[in-house]
C-alpha cells in the first residue's frame, strides 16, 4: 500500500507507477533535466538515477528546526516538470533562519557525483536558502545550499565536492564518504511565519561498480487514494544500468475490486508458490502431528513443537506437492527464529524413499527472520519434502518451524497474467525508449472521473520477450457526510489523538471512547488537579481535547483509569511498570478524582469551595458518559507483571463504588458504566449483580450501561470461541455469546444498553493477521455485535500499525495514511446510518453465507458475506442498489449472481419484496422450532464440574443454554450427605495463574488412584472430560455404565475426551480414576443426550 520511493530504500528501481490526485496538471515525460546541466550532458561512463519522481506524499519525512506543523502536499496548482505533479513541503517558521529538513531519499547506490532537482517558489514562499543535505558512509552531515532568489521553477544542482559540513562535527573529515545514507531538502525561512516550496524530480548523477545484473530494472509507486470525482493519472519510470538504449511495452488496466484482491503474483522466473495450500505435517517424538501452519498461507500461524525442558535434539517437517515436480527454488520465513538451528532437506518422488539433497545440508535458520532463501546449487525432482531441524548439539526446550515455506519449480507450465477482479474501468498501451545509463517516464492517461470504490491498477512490463505484472490498490475516497456526525452513532471509535478529529469527521465517527482520562495526568500532588495541561511530563490538556470533540460535534465516553503516585497502594518492590495499575490506598480517592473530572466537564456547576483546581472551573457541559477503569478482570492480582489492575477483582467494585456515587453527585445527568471487561461472556458480568455491598445494593446497581470487550484475533467473528485477549475459551461462538448476554440483560437489568466498547483486529503482529483480513473482518464484527443486542460498538482503534499486540489496530496507520480497513469501516458507517435494533440472519442453504435484514428508517437492508471464501448469493430478490465494502456501488437487476465474498455488501432500494417475504417467513418458522428445541435443551439433565476452586468457576452453554458448573476440591469426598466427591481427599488443588481467566482450565485437583464418583438419573449422555495424567501417555477408568467400565485411553497433551454413554439400574453413580498414575482432574461435562 505505501511508495516504494519511501526513504531507506537502495535505489536500484523496479516499476515505478505513481497515481496522482490532480486533473488539472500537465504530466511530462522523458527524464525531466535540463540538457545544458552537469546531469543532463554527457554522461562519460556515469549513471543517472531517479532519486525521488516527487509524485507521493508518503515518499518524504518531514523534518524541522524552529518550523512547526511540518506537512508534505501535492502541489495540484502548479505544473510539473516530471510526471503528473510535484510536492509542496512546508510549515510554520517560528522565527528567521527555522529550517526545514525533509527526507526525500534513502541511500544512494556508487559514487554520487552530483545531486539535481527542480524548485519551484512563489512570491510568498518566504524562504531565504534551498539546497541539499546529505548524510555519508561515516554518518556526517553535509549541506549545499543557494539564494532563493528566483520566483517559478528552477534547476538546482549541487557537485558533491562543493559541500560544507550543516553543523560543526570536529570528528568528522569534511568530504563524502560513499555510499551516502540518506539525501534531504533543505532550506532556511526568511522570517516568522508560513514558509514552503515545491520541489520535483530529485535526481543523481553517481559512478556504479557494477551493473551487470540490473541491465534494465525499475520500480514503481502508488499513491492510496483520489479523491472522489478525480481522473486518475499515472507515471511510469524506468531505468537503463546498460550502455544500449531499451525499450519498454506497458500495458495497464484499472479494474474495480470490490472484494479487494490480495495474492502474490507468480513470480516471472520461478512461477507460484507450490507450498501454498500444500499438504503438510510434523513428526516428532515418534507421533504425526497434523499441522499445516507452514503451508496455509498464513504468515501469523508458525507450528512448535511442544515445549518440554531439555528435551529436543530434533523434529521432521513433511510437505507433499501432490505431484512430482522440478524444484527450482525453496524459500521461508521464520516462525519463532530463536529457536530453530539447522535444516538438512531430503527429497522423495514416491514418498517412501528420501535422499538428502546435498547443498541443503545444514542450512542456518537461527535468529535468520523474515523471508530467507535455501542455498540451491541446482533443480533437484520431488513428490515429498522432508525438513530436519535440528539443533546445534544439546537439548532444547522447544523447536520451532517457518512460519511459511516456498517452493517453486519455475513458471515454464503457466500462463502468467494479471487477475481479473471486477469491471474494467480503463486500459492502455504505451512504449517507450530509456536512454543508457539513464532512466526516462511516460504518462499513462486516464479520462474517466473515478466514483468511491476500491479498485486495482494491473500493469504488464515488456521488453525484449520478457514480461513482468505488477499491481497496486488505489482507492477512491468515501464522500464526506456531515449528517453522520451524531452523538447516536451507533458506529465509534477509540481516541486518543485530538488532532485527528478533522479525520474523525471523515470517516463519519460521531462518537469516541478517550483512552488518556487518566488520573495520572491530571494529579501529581495529593488533591491537587490541574485539566489544562500543566501536569508534567504530560501536558495534556484534557479542556482543550474534550473541547474539540465538543466543537466537532463528537460525543465522549472517557474511561477513568490508573493510579498516580502520591495515592498508589503499590508496594516498595513493584515493578514500576505496575505501580500505577494498583489501586489507591484510600479507595475514596477514586471518588475524588471522578469527582473533579466530572463536575468541571459535566453540566452542573459547583461551588468553588468543592473543586480542587485553581482555575475552580466547573460545569463545562462537554462529557456525559464516564467509564470507571479499564479491564480489571484480566489479570487482576498483587503479583501481577502485567495488566490494568494490580488487586483482587472484589477491591476494585469497592473502589468502583467510590468513582460511580461520586461522578453521580458531581453530575445527576450524567451516565455510567463499569470498567469494560475484557471478554462478554455472561460469567464475566455475572458478578456485576451478584457482588453485594454492605448496603445491600451490588455494582449493576451503580451503572447505567453495560461495558465489554471481545477480540476474535486470528478467527472470523462468525466462528470465533476463544476471545484471545481476555483469553478465555467458550463453547458457544461469539453471536451466540452475544445473545447470551442479551438474554442476561433481559433478565436482570431489563432496558439497559450494553457498548462493546473495546473491539477490533491486529493487521499486523502475533495476535495480528493483515491488513486485508483487518479490512474485511472489523464491519462484520461490528454488524454482529449491532445485530445482537449491542447498542455501540467502539472500534478499537484510530491510529496504529506497529506489529505488537494491539499496537497495529488502527484504521490508519502511524503516519496517518489510511489502512483498507478505514474504507470498510467508513462504507458501514454509512450503510449503517439510521439502522434501530438488531438484525435477523435470514436463512441460507450455505452455512459459510451470513444474509442479515436489517430495518434502515423503515426501509430493509440486508448486508451479504461468507465466512471463508467465494460463493454466489443464489437468493434471487430482484432489482437492488449494491454497495460494497469500499463504498462502490451499482444498480443490479436481479441478485443471484451476485458474488459473495468474505467483504461484506449491502443490499438497498429493492424493486419489490415478495421473495424477501418468504425469507423472513422461513425465518419465523425455524426460529419457533429452534425455541421448541431450546425449550427441550433447558430441561435436560446437567451434571458439570470444575475442579480445584471455589472462587474461578466455570460456566457453560449447551446450544446457547448456559449452565453453572459445581465446584469441586480436593477435601470434598462423596458420602451419604453428598451426591458427589472422591472416595478420599485428594491430594490437593493447584493453581495455574498464567492461564488467566480460562476458569475451567486454569486450577485443578490433584490426584493419585483417587476416584471421582457422582450420583446420576438414569439415562444417555454425552461425557467430556479433562482429566490430565502426569504421564505423556495414561488411561482412565469410568465405572457405573452400562457396558462398562470403560478404559479410555488419554495423552498429556491432548487429555479432553468425549464420549457417549448409557447409565441404568437403581441409583448408579459414574465414578472417573486415573488408572495407576498422579493427574489432575479439571472438568468434567455430563449431559443427558437430546
Amino acid at each position: 500500500m505505501k511508495s516504494l520511493w519511501r526513504i531507506g530504500l537502495v535505489v536500484v528501481p523496479l516499476l515505478v507507477v505513481a497515481a496522482v490526485f490532480a486533473d488539472a496538471a500537465v504530466c511530462a515525460d522523458e527524464i525531466g533535466v535540463p540538457q545544458d546541466s552537469a546531469i543532463g550532458e554527457s554522461l562519460d561512463g556515469l549513471q543517472r538515477l531517479l532519486l525521488n519522481p516527487m509524485d507521493d506524499v508518503v515518499s518524504v519525512n518531514t523534518g524541522a528546526w524552529k518550523m512547526n506543523d511540518a506537512y508534505v502536499s501535492a502541489a495540484n496548482d502548479v505544473a510539473a516538470k516530471l510526471g503528473c505533479t510535484a510536492l509542496t513541503l512546508g510549515g510554520d517558521a517560528e522565527q528567521p533562519g527555522a529550517k526545514g529538513d525533509f527526507t526525500v531519499s534513502g541511500s544512494v547506490a556508487g559514487e554520487t557525483q552530483t545531486i539535481g532537482l527542480w524548485v519551484h517558489l512563489t512570491k510568498e514562499a518566504n524562504v531565504a536558502q534551498v539546497g541539499v543535505q546529505l548524510a555519508d558512509e561515516e554518518g556526517e552531515s553535509l549541506v549545499f545550499l543557494v539564494p532563493a532568489d528566483w520566483t517559478g521553477w528552477k534547476w538546482v544542482e549541487v557537485d558533491l565536492a562543493d559541500v560544507v559540513q550543516a553543523y560543526p562535527q570536529t570528528d568528522k573529515n569534511r568530504v563524502v564518504d560513499y555510499p551516502i545514507q540518506n539525501v534531504h531538502v533543505a532550506w532556511f525561512a526568511k522570517a516568522a511565519g508560513p514558509a514552503f516550496l515545491t520541489v520535483d524530480s530529485i535526481v543523481a548523477l553517481t559512478r556504479l561498480e557494477d551493473t551487470t545484473e540490473s541491465s534494465n530494472t525499475a520500480k514503481w509507486s502508488v499513491p492510496e487514494r483520489v479523491d472522489a470525482g478525480n481522473t486518475l493519472s499515472a507515471s511510469v519510470y524506468a531505468t537503463n544500468f546498460s550502455d544500449q538504449p531499451f525499450r519498454y511495452t506497458v500495458r495497464y488496466s484499472l479494474q474495480r475490486d470490490p472484494a479487494f484482491y490480495s495474492q502474490p503474483l507468480p513470480d516471472p522466473v520461478f512461477g507460484s508458490d507450490h507450498a501454498a495450500g500444500a499438504h503438510s505435517w510434523l513428526v516428532f517424538d515418534g507421533k504425526i502431528v497434523e499441522d499445516t501452519g507452514s503451508t496455509d498461507g498464513k504468515l501469523w500461524t508458525s507450528p512448535t513443537t511442544n515445549y518440554q525442558k531439555e528435551h529436543y535434539t530434533e523434529a521432521l517437517q513433511f510437505v507433499d506437492l501432490g505431484q512430482v515436480r522440478d524444484i527450482r527454488k525453496m524459500t521461508w520465513s521464520s516462525g519463532d527464529a530463536n529457536h530453530t538451528w539447522f535444516v538438512d532437506v531430503f527429497a522423495s518422488e514416491d514418498g517412501e524413499t528420501f535422499n538428502a539433497v546435498p547443498s541443503l545440508k545444514g542450512v542456518d535458520h537461527h535468529k535468520k527472520w523474515g523471508w530467507n532463501e535455501f542455498p540451491m546449487e541446482e533443480p533437484f525432482r520431488a513428490r515429498v519434502l522432508k525438513f530436519r531441524y535440528r539443533t546445534a548439539g544439546g537439548r532444547e526446550n522447544l523447536i520451532a518451524f517457518p512460519a511459511e515455506l516456498g517452493i517453486y519449480d519455475g513458471a515454464d507450465d503457466e500462463v502468467i497474467a494479471l487477475p481479473q477482479v471486477g469491471p474494467v474501468v480503463e486500459e492502455g498501451t504505451v512504449e517507450f525508449d530509456v536512454p543508457a545509463r539513464s532512466f526516462s517516464t511516460r504518462v499513462l492517461s486516464f479520462s474517466r472521473p473515478l466514483d468511491s470504490g476500491a479498485y486495482l491498477l494491473g500493469l504488464s512490463l515488456e521488453h525484449e520477450g520478457s514480461r513482468e505484472h505488477f499491481y497496486r490498490h488505489v482507492f477512491c475516497n468515501l464522500e464526506e457526510q456531515p449528517e453522520l456526525i451524531t452523538k447516536d452513532s451507533r458506529i465509534a471509535l477509540n481516541s486518543a489523538d485530538v488532532d485527528l478529529v478533522p479525520k474523525l469527521r471523515e470517516l463519519g465517527v460521531g462518537f469516541v471512547r478517550f483512552e488518556n482520562g487518566k488520573w495520572p495526568f491530571v494529579s501529581a500532588n495529593p488533591h491537587q488537579y490541574a485539566f489544562n495541561g500543566e501536569v508534567a511530563p504530560w501536558h495534556l490538556s484534557l479542556d482543550n481535547i474534550f473541547q474539540s470533540y465538543h466543537e466537532a460535534g463528537i460525543g465522549v465516553l472517557t474511561y477513568m483509569f490508573l493510579t498516580p503516585q502520591w495515592a498508589s497502594s503499590a508496594p516498595a518492590d513493584a515493578l514500576e511498570r505496575m505501580r500505577a495499575s494498583f489501586p489507591p490506598q484510600d479507595l475514596s480517592l477514586y471518588g475524588e478524582f471522578c469527582f473533579q473530572m466530572a463536575a468541571r466537564y459535566g453540566s452542573v456547576k459547583h461551588p468553588e469551595d468543592v473543586l480542587l483546581t485553581t482555575d475552580k472551573r466547573s460545569g463545562m457541559d462537554l462529557v456525559k458518559y464516564y467509564e470507571m477503569w479499564n479491564e480489571p478482570n484480566l489479570n487482576p492480582s498483587p503479583e501481577a507483571t502485567w495488566g490494568g489492575w494490580a488487586a483482587p477483582v472484589d477491591t476494585y467494585y469497592e473502589m468502583m463504588k467510590f468513582g460511580a456515587e461520586a461522578v453521580k453527585r458531581a453530575d445527576p445527568n450524567a451516565l455510567v458504566t463499569s470498567a469494560g471487561y475484557a471478554g462478554m461472556s455472561t460469567d464475566v458480568v455475572d458478578p456485576l449483580r451478584l457482588y453485594e455491598y454492605p448496603d445491600g445494593t451490588h455494582p449493576l446497581d451503580l451503572i447505567d450501561l453495560i461495558n465489554v470487550h471481545f477480540y476474535s484475533g486470528h478467527e472470523p467473528p462468525e466462528t470465533c470461541r476463544t476471545d484471545g485477549n481476555a483469553k478465555v475459551t467458550s463453547s458457544t461462538t461469539f453471536p451466540e455469546n452475544l445473545r447470551q448476554l442479551s438474554k442476561w440483560r433481559d433478565r436482570y437489568a431489563p432496558e439497559m444498553p450494553i457498548w462493546m466498547t473495546e473491539t477490533g483486529y491486529d493487521s499486523a503482529g502475533p495476535f495480528g493477521t493483515t491488513e486485508a483480513i483487518q479490512a474485511a473482518r472489523l464491519p462484520r464484527v461490528v454488524m454482529l455485535c449491532l445485530a445482537n443486542g449491542i447498542e455501540k460498538v467502539f472500534v478499537y482503534r484510530e491510529t496504529g500499525s506497529t506489529p505488537s499486540q494491539h499496537a497495529c489496530s488502527g484504521v490508519l496507520r502511524n503516519d496517518f495514511s489510511r489502512k483498507p480497513s478505514w474504507y470498510t469501516l467508513g462504507t458501514a458507517i454509512r450503510q449503517m446510518h439510521g439502522v434501530n435494533g438488531g438484525a435477523r440472519r435470514l436463512p441460507h442453504p450455505d452455512e459459510n453465507v451470513w444474509l442479515m435484514e436489517w430495518d434502515a428508517s423503515g426501509k430493509p437492508l440486508l448486508t451479504a458475506w461468507t465466512v471463508n471464501g467465494t460463493t454466489r448469493l443464489g437468493n434471487e430478490l430482484g432489482a437492488c442498489t449494491v454497495t460494497d465494502s469500499f463504498g462502490g456501488t451499482a444498480a443490479v437487476d436481479g441478485t443471484g449472481e451476485i458474488e459473495i465474498t468474505p467483504y461484506p455488501l449491502y443490499l438497498t432500494d429493492f424493486a419489490g419484496l415478495d421473495r424477501l417475504g418468504e425469507l423472513r417467513a422461513e425465518y419465523d418458522r425455524r426460529e419457533a422450532a429452534q425455541a421448541i428445541r431450546l425449550d427441550k435443551i433447558a430441561k435436560l439433565r446437567k451434571y458439570l464440574f470444575d475442579f480445584g476452586s471455589t472462587e474461578r468457576v466455570g460456566r457453560d452453554s449447551y446450544e446457547g443454554h448456559p449452565s453453572d458448573y459445581v465446584p469441586v476440591l480436593s477435601t470434598n469426598v462423596r458420602d451419604e450427605e453428598n451426591a458427589f466427591g472422591f472416595d478420599k481427599p485428594a491430594l490437593r488443588d493447584d493453581d495455574q495463574p498464567w492461564m488467566g481467566n480460562a476458569k475451567l482450565d486454569r486450577d485443578g485437583t490433584r490426584v493419585r488412584d483417587h476416584v471421582f464418583q457422582f450420583s446420576i438419573a438414569p439415562g444417555r449422555y454425552d461425557l467430556t472430560m479433562k482429566v490430565v495424567p502426569f504421564s505423556d501417555r495414561g488411561q482412565l477408568n469410568v465405572t457405573g455404565v452400562v457396558g462398562g467400565p470403560l478404559t479410555i485411553d488419554v495423552q498429556k497433551d491432548d487429555p479432553v475426551k468425549t464420549f457417549q454413554i448409557e447409565v441404568a439400574g437403581d441409583d448408579p453413580v459414574l465414578g472417573v480414576q486415573v488408572n495407576n498414575d498422579y493427574g489432575y482432574f479439571r472438568w468434567i461435562r455430563c449431559v443427558e443426550c437430546l
